[in-house]
């Protein structure tokens, strides 16, 4: 709504903390016991072992999020405390590369896209000089997160096919340097023979319980304000949330609970389907967005 977007949210404030499952790999065995594989577990604990990782989630499953949680908590070395999340104790460089902005420069090896980087960033000449060795050095001594969000956003299956080979040619350049992948499950299909050899596959879990009434919780402190009545009043709401068994199930997508708490605060009650959820949602974005669509039309 037109207030929310005026607000600087501050990540480590809102953000709960994900978990994800390990995907069998066709070599393990069918009838083994209960193993890490069946856990769900967090991503701090899975990246301290698995230092290459494509995580796989729906659409609005915290994908970008969590990424954007990673590149600050390790750019920031002071706001990785700031979550509970597990994170190692690492001194990494993250560098993200985003595939959906990436367009015809998808099919560039790796290393010239990270060379990209400080032209974008703006830096000159001397800056970007000093950029490139230092990240030469860093990935050769394994100081470097690579984090690549979005691969399924590359449109044209060719594009992502060869961007997916680079991908694992990097990885066997500099198998020290830690990489994060993510994408949504369909569009990951075409390429997870690419680099299933190269990193581990694990899918983001959807939010249980605790995690539905904390981020109701924090929203509203962050939104609302930060009072005892808005705690209580956030934590009754998330319970009867996650009581309403009709709703439960789009609570547990990060993207669907948050619109879902813009849309309570917009209309004043709880929609009671995802029918009705994804209505009222276009209502309140069009009420949003009209004022500023009618401005761009009207000549200057």
């Amino acid at each position: 709504d037109t207030d929310l977007s005026a607000t600087r949210l501050k990540l480590e404030r809102l953000f709960v903390p994900l978990k994800a499952t390990l995907i069998p790999k066709e070599e393990d065995h069918p009838d083994a016991q209960q193993t890490v594989r069946d856990m769900a577990l967090s991503i701090g604990v899975l990246l301290e072992g698995t230092p290459h990782l494509t995580l796989l989630a729906m659409p609005g499953g915290g994908k970008s999020t969590l990424l954007k949680r990673l590149a600050t908590a390790y750019a920031f070395p002071e706001r990785r405390k700031e979550i509970a999340d597990d994170l190692p104790e690492r001194d990494w460089l993250p560098l993200m590369l985003h595939c959906r902005e990436l367009r015809d420069r998808a099919h560039r090896p790796i290393l010239e896209l990270l060379d990209d980087i400080p032209r974008h960033a703006g830096m000159n000449v001397e800056e970007c000089a000093a950029f490139r060795d230092f990240t030469q050095g860093a990935l050769r001594s394994g100081m470097i997160l690579l984090l690549v969000d979005g691969l399924d956003e590359i449109s044209d299956e060719g594009a992502r096919q060869t961007f997916a080979n680079h991908l694992r040619t990097f990885i066997a350049m500099f198998p020290q340097a830690a990489l994060i992948i993510t994408s949504r499950e369909a569009g990951f299909r075409l390429v997870a023979s690419v680099v299933a050899g190269a990193c581990e596959q694990a899918k983001l879990a959807p939010l249980d319980e605790k995690d539905v009434l904390s981020l109701c919780e924090r929203w509203h402190v962050e939104v609302v304000g930060d009072t005892e009545r808005v705690r209580n009043e956030a934590k009754e709401l998330g319970q009867a949330i996650w009581n309403n068994l009709r709703i439960r199930t789009l609570t547990e997508n990060p993207l669907l609970l948050t619109t879902l708490l813009v849309v309570k605060r917009c209309v004043g009650e709880l929609p009671r389907s995802r029918m009705t959820l994804y209505r009222e949602a276009i209502r309140v974005l069009v009420r949003t967005w009209k004022p500023a669509a009618l401005a761009a039309l009207m000549p200057s």
